[in-house]
């Protein structure tokens, strides 16, 4: 006496969950976190495709610590025949009480001080697929950021802007580029 399959309840409220995460949609559940010890975060996303290999995508968090974060990427559609990408992107960051507990491997709890940080950044990065194996690329960030006390503390605030950039050489020599069956 063969029947098909029927999902319980909480199977079916399980593939509901994976469906909604796991969604291709344009707008989507952002979870992670918007700054190392923040908790975690959540808040919408909105993902685009455009021309053959062009993307947005976007987010806002909200962290249980009360940091806010936003973020945007755009991809331009790759050129001279798919062998060059070039991503845009921009972050803001918003954590109005950052915890320090001093210098060294002791610190005291009662030594807990924070701060205020604002974080903004953008920046482009360029890769070129040179050969069937190599890619070459670079990267650029200017960054601001803004520290301040907190409510009722003495801190004092600081600005700074800095300017990050990188390179690098990658040779991926696996039969499926970006992606392998074996190995």
């Amino acid at each position: 006496n063969l029947t098909p399959f029927e999902p319980n309840q909480t199977e079916r409220r399980l593939e509901m969950v994976d469906r909604f995460l796991n969604s291709t949609s344009s707008i989507y559940p952002f979870m992670g976190s918007a700054l190392k010890g923040g908790g975690f975060a959540a808040g919408p996303g909105y993902r685009r495709s455009f021309g053959d290999t062009g993307t947005f995508d976007a987010h806002l968090a909200w962290s249980i610590r009360g940091y806010k974060a936003a973020e945007a990427t755009l991809g331009v559609p790759s050129f001279a025949s798919d062998r060059v990408k070039v991503d845009v992107r921009t972050k803001w960051l918003d954590a109005p009480d950052v915890p320090f507990y001093g210098i060294g491997n002791d610190p005291s709890p009662d030594a807990r001080r924070g701060f205020s940080l604002t974080r903004k950044s953008v920046g482009a990065a360029a890769r070129i697929h040179a050969t069937d194996i190599l890619s070459v690329g670079a990267a650029f960030d200017a960054i601001g950021h803004e520290t301040g006390p907190v409510v009722g503390d003495d801190l004092f605030s600081t600005v700074n802007n800095y300017a990050r950039s990188g390179v690098f050489a990658e040779i991926d020599w696996r039969s499926s580029p970006l992606y392998t069956r074996r190995g």
